[in-house]
């Protein structure tokens, strides 16, 4: 669901990309780009920032302790993953888990986005005859 709701939000945002140009939309395009497109490339510059880890990481024992931490963060959440396939949840490594799930259906709802790939237009389904039904009501003595 993820996925699909950023891959859309990125569709609607490229074609309305003119609400993001400042001098026309003022300060919404600023929320629009600091809210929306930067949150949803955030796993680009995460990829980025282990890129440049391990290539600082050979250089550097502060950069190799960064480098460290990173992958240990990332295999805690692989961890998460799977132990809670195995019907294990744990609260510890509950935050690294989400953390890694949202930013990898970040990066693959921009993906989809990047490759074109669109969705219908999807619309609940709502019987009329539920909407036209009132709550039953409870008589007094019904209560006893």
């Amino acid at each position: 669901m993820r996925v699909r709701i950023i891959a859309q939000t990125l569709n609607d945002l490229w074609r309305h990309r003119s609400m993001m140009n400042p001098w026309r939309s003022g300060f919404y395009a600023v929320q629009l780009i600091s809210h929306k497109v930067m949150r949803y490339t955030v796993p680009f510059f995460l990829i980025a920032i282990l890129a440049a880890s391990v290539v600082l990481g050979t250089h550097s024992f502060i950069f190799a302790l960064v480098l460290s931490a990173q992958v240990g963060f990332y295999l805690s959440a692989l961890a998460a993953w799977l132990l809670e396939r195995s019907g294990i949840r744990s609260r510890m490594l509950a935050l690294p888990e989400y953390f890694a799930l949202s930013n990898l259906a970040s990066l693959i709802g921009c993906l989809q986005f990047l490759r074109g790939e669109r969705y219908a237009h999807w619309e609940p389904i709502r019987e009329r005859a539920s909407l036209n039904q009132r709550a039953p009501t409870i008589t007094p003595h019904e209560m006893r």
